[in-house]
C-alpha cells in the first residue's frame, strides 16, 4: 500500500501541502474502494478527516471517487475544485485556482489525459478531453476537445496546432 499511497511524492518535492493532501487522497481511495469490510469501514473515518483536510484547511475540493493517474504534481495545492466524475491522468500539473468539472452533473466530465500542463485559474468544463502532453493556458476556458500535444489559452479557448512530441 505504501508505494500506492506515495507515488506522487517524487513530483512535489519540498511541497509539504500537497505532500500531505495527495497522502490522505490516495489513502482514503485505496481503504474506501478495499474489498474488505474493516479497511473500507475505516476509509469513512479517513474520509472525513481528508475532507477536513482537503476542503477546510487547504481549500482543495478534490473527492476521494475522482480517478487521478499517478505522480500528480501540485505546486500551489489551494483553490482547486475537481468533480468526482473527472478523470485526470498520470504526470499531470495543476496548478491553482483550477477548475476541472460538468456542465450538466455527473455524466459530461472532462478527461484528462497524461502529461498535460494545466496554467492558474484555468476551467476545463464539459464532456470534453484533453489530449496527452497538451498545455492549457493561464485563465483559460476550455469548452472543446484540445488535441494531444496541443496548447490552448483564453476565455473561451483558441486551440493552437499540436507541438512535435518529444522523442
Amino acid at each position: 500500500m505504501s508505494d500506492g499511497v506515495l507515488v506522487d511524492w517524487s513530483v512535489n518535492p519540498r511541497n509539504s501541502r500537497a505532500r500531505l493532501l495527495l497522502l490522505a487522497y490516495r489513502t482514503t481511495r485505496t481503504l474506501r474502494l478495499s474489498r474488505r469490510p474493516a479497511a473500507r469501514m475505516l476509509g469513512r473515518l479517513s474520509d472525513g478527516l481528508y475532507r477536513v483536510l482537503s476542503l477546510w484547511v487547504l481549500g482543495v475540493e478534490m473527492p476521494w471517487m475522482t480517478e487521478i493517474g499517478p505522480r500528480l504534481s501540485l505546486p500551489h495545492p489551494h483553490g482547486i475544485v475537481l468533480n468526482a466524475h473527472a478523470r485526470i491522468g498520470a504526470d499531470v500539473m495543476i496548478r491553482h485556482g483550477v477548475t476541472i468539472g460538468g456542465r450538466r452533473g455527473a455524466f459530461d466530465c472532462p478527461i484528462v489525459e497524461a502529461r498535460v500542463d494545466i496554467g492558474a485559474g484555468a476551467s476545463l468544463v464539459g464532456d470534453i478531453t484533453i489530449g496527452r502532453g497538451a498545455r492549457i493556458g493561464v485563465g483559460a476556458v476550455v469548452l472543446k476537445n484540445v488535441p494531444p500535444m496541443a496548447s490552448a489559452y483564453g476565455n473561451p479557448a483558441v486551440v493552437v496546432a499540436a507541438r512535435p512530441e518529444a522523442a
